[in-house]
């Protein structure tokens, strides 16, 4: 176990204590000099230490190391064999030398500060900054003038900032600022190159520690000092496109994302030319790179995504090579523009790469976490939530799953972090956005609900540091109910989300702005789905307002938002037959996404949206020939959509399908509808799997298909569909309840969708049932089913209207019978009392008319050869010519069904009847009825 102290306390005993003059003497408990000789052997210093293998060597200098914190003999000692061999420093661990570095010597301190590289050595930045802090300390007392202060401070300053100590780290670049500042004000423009980059370094440090309107203060006078420089000597110019660079930094972290891409841009030239001239410095490589990635995060920001992912993808390319030169150094920058990339990659829709950028980020990070967790630490945690999220979006559930347990398992090991109040928000959240990636709707709002819970409890005690934290997951919340389809508990939190929001946004002018717009907008699509158009359009005007009052600064996900609220209010605007007005809406929606979409391989959602949106209002102007281009436009965006990556939003590409196939029809396109239909289909197919409500879509898009292929006189092709949506229906209610999440029949797009399956199953069980087809009968009892489950009285009566009357054609005489009862009972619902009153007189004059004949034969008349020959050969033509045969007519389809039902049944069935019109049927008995023929 470490520390053992009983063996440190053994191995001091055995030492030999150094004299200030240099031989070893004999005054420790059983110290001798062969101890001392074992100890250099096993430490490297000694002619025959190549036989000790690396890592003992290693673990021999940790317990030396340790054991002289407590033992000054034994530091004597430590000191002694490093200033004698000083390249013995290479076989110390990191964590060991901080240790040596805490209690040192002067004398060894300065040796061990000679052996460390005067740049960033990522497993040695920590002791690096130990040892200059404690050098600063003594030479601070010794220092001859300003400009010995200034350089001390500075270089201490950069050396605690490589190692995360950026506090400290801030004192020290305060301290070499003033000095310098002092002798350029003794000596002006003498003193500008280090004036200029102890400015710098401040900037640096205090964006480090949130002071990020400081920061920009000082690296802008770092900028103007290099300028002036610059102008005088072009040797400066690398310099000052250094600086910008930190400029651009600080730009993009202040939202002035233009600002920013300007600044990169400089910076890129002016280092760039710096090395095509001829300077191979791997700083100015390494400056080139965060300047193209500066460049690429503010394009990304403004909406250029081609351009963005080529700029960052160069500045990959150079950090890799110099990684691959000098890893300690320049692993760290590797790591991080690696992982920038991966946020281009999405952005452009390549998620597979994405996945593969971030994984690689992360597998450097964990490496550097080793050396120090505080510097790396937070970075790693955010690289593994984002390579979790994609891979949750290829469906890898296992690596996840396995991802966020290291999450959690990492984030419980850092105790040494500086902040750690908002952890376990961060891990429910973390948790919630993964379920919610893998459709696992239930999980996601319970994580979602305890995420609340403690951001409540966190925002009681501090609230102007967690209320917006509990605002973001308040709706995150709102997303998850509303996907689990529990629609009202997400209105009612989304609206709490809005009213926080309200409040944030009064009491931080500017800072909220964004973010109630994009609320605003979440929430109006929520009411309007829920039936509340009003509200929603309200809501989603409130959210333009908001997005057009920010004038310039609107940027790329805000202009995205922009044209989402748009959507929102031209949709409500058509909900509302208001397709005129939805029109401007819409056109100005798709203009923003189309320019957003510019160089983009993969398009976003919102621009399906939009576009779908257009093609619908256009449909019900009429402008037809336009719609039929809008859906055409809709559907070049679905082909470009990565389906694999659309998880939880499956139902905005078919909802968007449906509305082409609606545009299409209006313009009497077929092509283009069957194209829309296949494409449905193949949709459908796609994500029939995910989960119940999606694969009741499948059905939808297979009917669709059957009816325009039907059009096309593709009747083979149609029947195939037909009988493909029959058993695709029969899978959903095979798996209904599997999903987790009820579907709100109160949904209105969700009833919409179904009746206009309904319907279509109905259209297509009455085509089948003219044509004589066999399936008719299962179109029509899908088509039954629905109505009951919508609980639509008059759709329903229609539905088993075509039902009763295709059991009739296909002879289902019973069945047929057992319908009539249920057709009445929903036209009674309906209150549609003449039908009800048609079907009771016909009942009773068909039953009368059979007790007049005495239940003869039943012969269709359009059939009635047949219905002949059949009649004779199943009972004889004895039994057929005594009884009798009645005569029916198409029309007369209730007297050939009661003629074919038991006479018991056949009276009460009519006495009943009779009894609910209040109808005497001995009274009603007329003998009228149709010709009886022997």
């Amino acid at each position: 176990m470490r520390p053992d102290r009983l063996g440190e306390d053994f191995l001091a005993r055995h030492l030999p204590v150094v004299t200030p003059d240099g031989p070893a003497a004999r005054r420790a408990h059983r110290a001798d000099a062969w101890h001392g000789t074992v100890a250099r052997r096993l430490l490297g210093t000694a002619a025959d230490s190549a036989e000790v293998d690396p890592g003992s060597r290693r673990n021999a200098w940790s317990v030396v190391i340790e054991t002289g914190r407590r033992w000054p003999h034994v530091a004597g000692y430590l000191t002694s064999v490093i200033i004698e061999q000083p390249a013995v420093v290479r076989h110390i661990s990191a964590a060991s030398l901080t240790v040596l570095a805490g209690y040192a010597p002067l004398a060894l301190l300065e040796v061990l500060d000679a052996q460390i590289p005067s740049h960033r050595s990522v497993s040695l930045d920590l002791p690096a900054a130990v040892i200059a802090a404690r050098l600063a300390k003594h030479r601070m007392t010794t220092v001859a003038n300003r400009q010995d202060e200034g350089a001390l401070q500075l270089d201490l300053s950069v050396r605690l900032a490589n190692a995360g100590l950026f506090a400290d780290a801030v004192t020290a670049a305060e301290l070499a600022v003033t000095a310098y500042e002092a002798l350029d004000e003794s000596e002006p423009f003498a003193f500008y190159p280090a004036l200029a980059a102890a400015w710098n370094q401040l900037g640096i440090v205090l964006g480090h520690v949130g002071r990020t309107g400081e920061a920009m203060a000082a690296t802008r006078r770092a900028s103007g000092i290099q300028d002036a420089l610059a102008t005088v000597d072009s040797r400066f110019s690398a310099g000052h496109g250094v600086i910008l660079n930190n400029l651009a930094v600080d730009y993009n972290a202040h939202g002035r994302h233009a600002d920013a891409h300007t600044a990169a841009t400089e910076a890129v030239g002016l280092i760039r030319a710096r090395i095509e001239a001829g300077d191979g410095n791997p700083h100015l490589r390494d400056q080139l790179a965060m300047a193209l990635n500066n460049q690429g995060l503010s394009r990304l920001a403004l909406g250029d995504v081609a351009a963005s992912v080529e700029a960052l993808q160069t500045a990959v390319e150079i950090t890799a090579a110099l990684a691959g030169e000098d890893p300690e150094r320049f692993e760290p920058d590797h790591a991080r523009h690696l992982a920038d990339l991966s946020r281009g990659l999405e952005r452009d829709g390549r998620h597979a790469a994405a996945l593969d950028h971030s994984a690689a980020a992360a597998t450097i990070l964990r490496r550097l976490v080793g050396h120090n967790p505080r510097l790396f630490a937070d970075q790693l945690l955010n690289t593994l939530t984002k390579q979790a999220e994609l891979a949750a979006r290829t469906g890898a559930t296992e690596t996840t799953l396995a991802l966020l347990q290291e999450l959690t398992t990492l984030r419980r090991s850092l105790a040494d972090r500086t902040d750690t109040a908002g952890d376990i928000v961060d891990e429910h959240r973390v948790t919630g956005l993964l379920h919610m990636t893998l459709g696992q709707w239930t999980q996601a709002v319970d994580a979602f609900h305890r995420a609340v819970q403690e951001a409540n409890r966190l925002s009681d005690g501090n609230a102007e540091r967690f209320r917006p934290t509990l605002a973001e997951v308040l709706v995150d919340l709102n997303i998850a109910l509303w996907r689990a389809r529990r629609g009202p508990e997400a209105i009612e939190v989304g609206t709490a989300a809005l009213d926080l929001y309200r409040t944030l946004r009064a009491e931080h002018p500017g800072v909220f702005d964004a973010r109630l717009a994009t609320v605003l907008m979440n929430l109006a699509t929520d009411l309007d789905s829920a039936g509340r158009p009003a509200e929603s359009a309200s809501l989603a005007e409130e959210a333009i307002a908001i997005l057009r009052g920010l004038g310039n600064s609107v940027l790329a996900e805000t202009s995205e938002t922009l044209a989402l609220a748009l959507t929102n209010a031209a949709l409500g605007r058509f909900n509302a037959g208001e397709s005129e007005a939805a029109l401007p809406l819409a056109e100005e929606a798709i203009a923003i996404l189309t320019r957003l979409d510019t160089g983009v391989t993969v398009p976003s959602l919102a621009l399906l949206t939009a576009s779908s949106c257009h093609a619908i209002v256009l449909a019900t102007l009429p402008r037809a020939g336009e719609a039929a281009d809008a859906a055409r436009a809709t559907m070049a965006v679905v082909r470009r959509l990565d389906l694999d990556y659309v998880a939880g939003d499956e139902r905005k590409v078919t909802t968007a399908l449906q509305w082409c196939l609606m545009a299409f029809a209006v313009a009497d396109d077929t092509t283009g509808g069957l194209a829309a239909a296949d494409e449905m289909v193949r949709v459908a197919l796609r994500f029939a799997g995910r989960s119940t409500s999606l694969a009741e879509l499948l059905p939808l898009a297979l009917l669709h298909r059957a009816k325009l292929l039907d059009s096309c006189e593709r009747a083979d092709e149609a029947r195939e569909a037909d009988q493909q949506a029959i058993e695709a229906f029969e899978a959903c209610r095979v798996n209904a309840g599997a999903e987790s999440g009820d579907v709100s029949i109160t949904a209105p797009a969700w009833r919409t969708s179904r009746r206009m399956q309904a319907e279509l199953f109905n259209d297509r069980g009455h085509a089948a049932c003219r044509d004589e087809r066999p399936e008719a009968l299962d179109l029509l009892r899908c088509a039954d089913a629905i109505h009951q489950e919508l609980d639509d009285p008059s759709g329903h009566a229609m539905a088993l209207e075509n039902l009763y009357l295709a059991l009739r054609a296909s002879r289902q005489y019973e069945a047929a019978f057992e319908t009539l009862p249920r057709i009445v009972v929903r036209h009674l619902d309906a209150e549609q009392y003449d039908q009800v009153l048609q079907y009771v007189v016909e009942v009773i004059q068909a039953h009368n008319a059979l007790e007049e004949v005495q239940s003869p034969w039943i012969v269709r008349d359009a059939h009635r050869d047949a219905d002949l020959r059949r009649l004779i050969s199943e009972h004889g033509e004895s039994a057929v010519t005594t009884t009798g045969v009645l005569l029916v007519s198409p029309e007369q389809d209730i007297l050939e069904v009661l003629g074919h039902v038991p006479h018991a049944s056949r009276a009460r069935f009519a006495e009943a009847m009779a009894r609910s019109a209040g109808i005497d049927l001995s009274a009603r008995r007329t003998g009228a009825g149709p010709e009886a023929e022997a």
